[in-house]
């Protein structure tokens, strides 16, 4: 199955953006809540509160670092309850654009995601970076 590549260009320096892929207060404006630190060989888990004011659980993605070559580049494991706890693979591409910064995320390893679920994952993953690609754009604009 195809990968999801998402692209956005942020109107401030890959030094800026990068702060928002990894720091626990800046990342839960327009991911989630960060447990742990993300920095290379770590695990660390991303939640997702919004269903805690519902009465639920937060849904907890466990992931870790892949690869990390700051401010350029970060691969993370990912994986969740809806994806049958299947690692599939999260990166962020950073590049100087001027002042700018162009990202591109790609989120892969649709493949090994079991095929009962894989297809309505796949595009619910899909709305949601381009959503959080939009609410990362505006923190980091609010900032500047």
């Amino acid at each position: 199955m195809q990968d999801i590549v998402r692209k956005i260009r942020i109107e401030a320096p890959v030094e800026i953006v990068w702060r928002y892929l990894v720091d626990a207060e800046k990342l839960q404006r327009w991911l989630m809540r960060l447990e742990g630190e993300i920095a290379p060989g770590k695990d660390f888990r991303l939640c997702y509160d919004e269903p805690v004011a519902r009465g639920g659980d937060p849904i907890v993605h466990p992931c870790s670092v892949r690869e990390m070559d700051p401010p350029r580049r970060l691969v993370m494991n990912w994986t969740y309850s809806g994806l049958l706890n299947t690692n599939t693979i999260v990166s962020f591409d950073l590049v100087a654009d001027g002042g700018a910064t162009e990202l591109t995320l790609t989120h892969a390893g649709w493949d090994d995601v079991p095929e009962a679920v894989r297809a309505a994952q796949r595009g619910d993953y899909d709305g949601g970076w381009a959503e959080c690609l939009v609410q990362l754009n505006a923190a980091v604009t609010e900032d500047q």
